[in-house]
């Protein structure tokens, strides 16, 4: 994986142990499915991805592989055509809803005319495909733990703004720069335009912010623990 994905340094990748299960034993990591790498999915996260996770209660894995896909399509277009990558205007393209069955999984669809290269429309088998990563250092910036998507909150109505308008029509008025999303999100492409290692994220550090806004170390932990790994730290 880290070769097929040029996968930068700055973060650790492994695979599960036999016992393991999803979402893992350590609260510090997250799993990282394959699909989701070929559709885009990289760390360190951009800041778009990291306002939403944190906003909408969602982590990177609960993201299914076609999500990936036209998010970070989405994120290559403003970042080659100089629009505002902004969480207001991520809303005002898609819908988010529960994947049927699991109130874990979600996924996103448009609900306006983008116009997107293609892409698979099911990825069979992509949940048993999938590693583990953490940071070398520190830890992510957003929290790791398995919570339920606000998919209605982020179905609420917004109201929009000339400059959000704006914004709108200009992504619906241009042409897919690619006839396949593989073209579009490659590797190279990707690196281009600094999806995968966004400077102003290297340095995020939960733990300061969490202590500099008054909470204690124990709230600042319970963050980045999966409801299994309470259960873990409790019966200790």
């Amino acid at each position: 994986m880290l070769k097929k994905y040029e996968l930068p340094p700055g973060h650790l990748y492994r695979v599960l142990h036999p016992s393991e299960r999803i979402p893992g034993s350590d609260p510090m990591e997250v799993v990282v499915y394959c699909d989701s790498m070929t559709a885009g999915l990289r760390f360190h996260l951009h800041p778009l991805f990291v306002s939403f996770f944190n906003e909408f209660h969602v982590t990177p894995c609960q993201l299914t592989p076609n999500s990936w896909c036209i998010s970070t399509y989405l994120l290559n277009l403003c970042l080659t055509n100089n629009i505002e990558s902004c969480l207001r205007l991520f809303r005002s393209v898609f819908d988010m809803y529960h994947v049927l069955g699991s109130n874990c999984y979600a996924y996103i669809q448009l609900k306006i005319g983008l116009l997107s290269p293609h892409f698979p429309s099911s990825n069979s088998g992509w949940r048993r495909r999938f590693s583990f990563v953490q940071p070398e250092v520190g830890q992510f910036s957003f929290k790791t733990c398995w919570r339920t998507p606000f998919c209605k909150h982020f179905n609420e109505p917004l109201d929009l703004d000339h400059e959000l308008k704006a914004h709108l029509n200009k992504i619906i008025s241009l042409s897919p720069p690619g006839s396949h999303m593989s073209e579009v999100l490659s590797n190279e492409s990707l690196r281009r335009v600094h999806i995968e290692s966004p400077e102003d994220m290297d340095t995020f550090d939960l733990g300061r912010v969490m202590d500099v806004a008054g909470f204690s170390n124990d709230i600042a932990e319970d963050l980045t623990l999966s409801p299994l790994n309470k259960k873990k730290r409790r019966a200790r």
